[in-house]
């Protein structure tokens, strides 16, 4: 059974990891997230890339997920916030969120995520947390305006 939730760190091979910032980094990022329907209507997104769920990168993650966890990865999404993008608290509509911190770790603590209520989680490169989708959860943007926030959210239900 999985715990509420849960940091993990040094998730991925290192160099794999790097590897993975990189290409995400010069992929072609589109505007078009939303944290939340408030977020939405405030006209507010978060750029991402194409069709995450297809890329190679993340298809290696989502089998790790699957088969240290033993759940089904529904949905995958790549968030990436400048300076400035903090998101909203929201909830997740599927049972576990699965996040991969991607960027390289910011030198001033900044960029943290946050889980309501619950505590307030540094973010690590190469860090994996894992929470039930419904805590109130957001992200916030890194501090220096050169180094975007990077995240790959796993959203997963338990098998049936």
């Amino acid at each position: 059974m999985l715990e509420e939730y849960k940091i993990m760190d040094n998730f991925l091979d290192p160099h794999y990891a790097f590897y993975m910032h990189i290409q995400f980094l010069h992929a072609p990022h589109v505007f078009e997230n939303v944290s939340s329907a408030a977020f939405q209507e405030e006209g507010k997104r978060l750029y991402s890339i194409q069709q995450p769920d297809k890329h190679v990168l993340n298809q290696v993650i989502k089998f790790k997920i699957e088969t240290i966890f033993r759940v089904v990865i529904k949905n995958i999404n790549v968030n990436i916030q400048h300076k400035g993008m903090d998101c909203d608290f929201h909830t997740d509509p599927f049972d576990y969120t699965f996040l991969y911190m991607l960027s390289p770790t910011p030198k001033d603590d900044s960029g943290k995520f946050i889980l309501e209520n619950k505590e307030d989680i540094s973010y690590v490169h190469n860090r994996l947390i894992y929470f039930k989708a419904q805590l109130p959860h957001k992200g916030l943007s890194f501090s220096d305006p050169y180094t975007p926030r990077m995240t790959v959210a796993f959203r997963s239900e338990l098998p049936k």
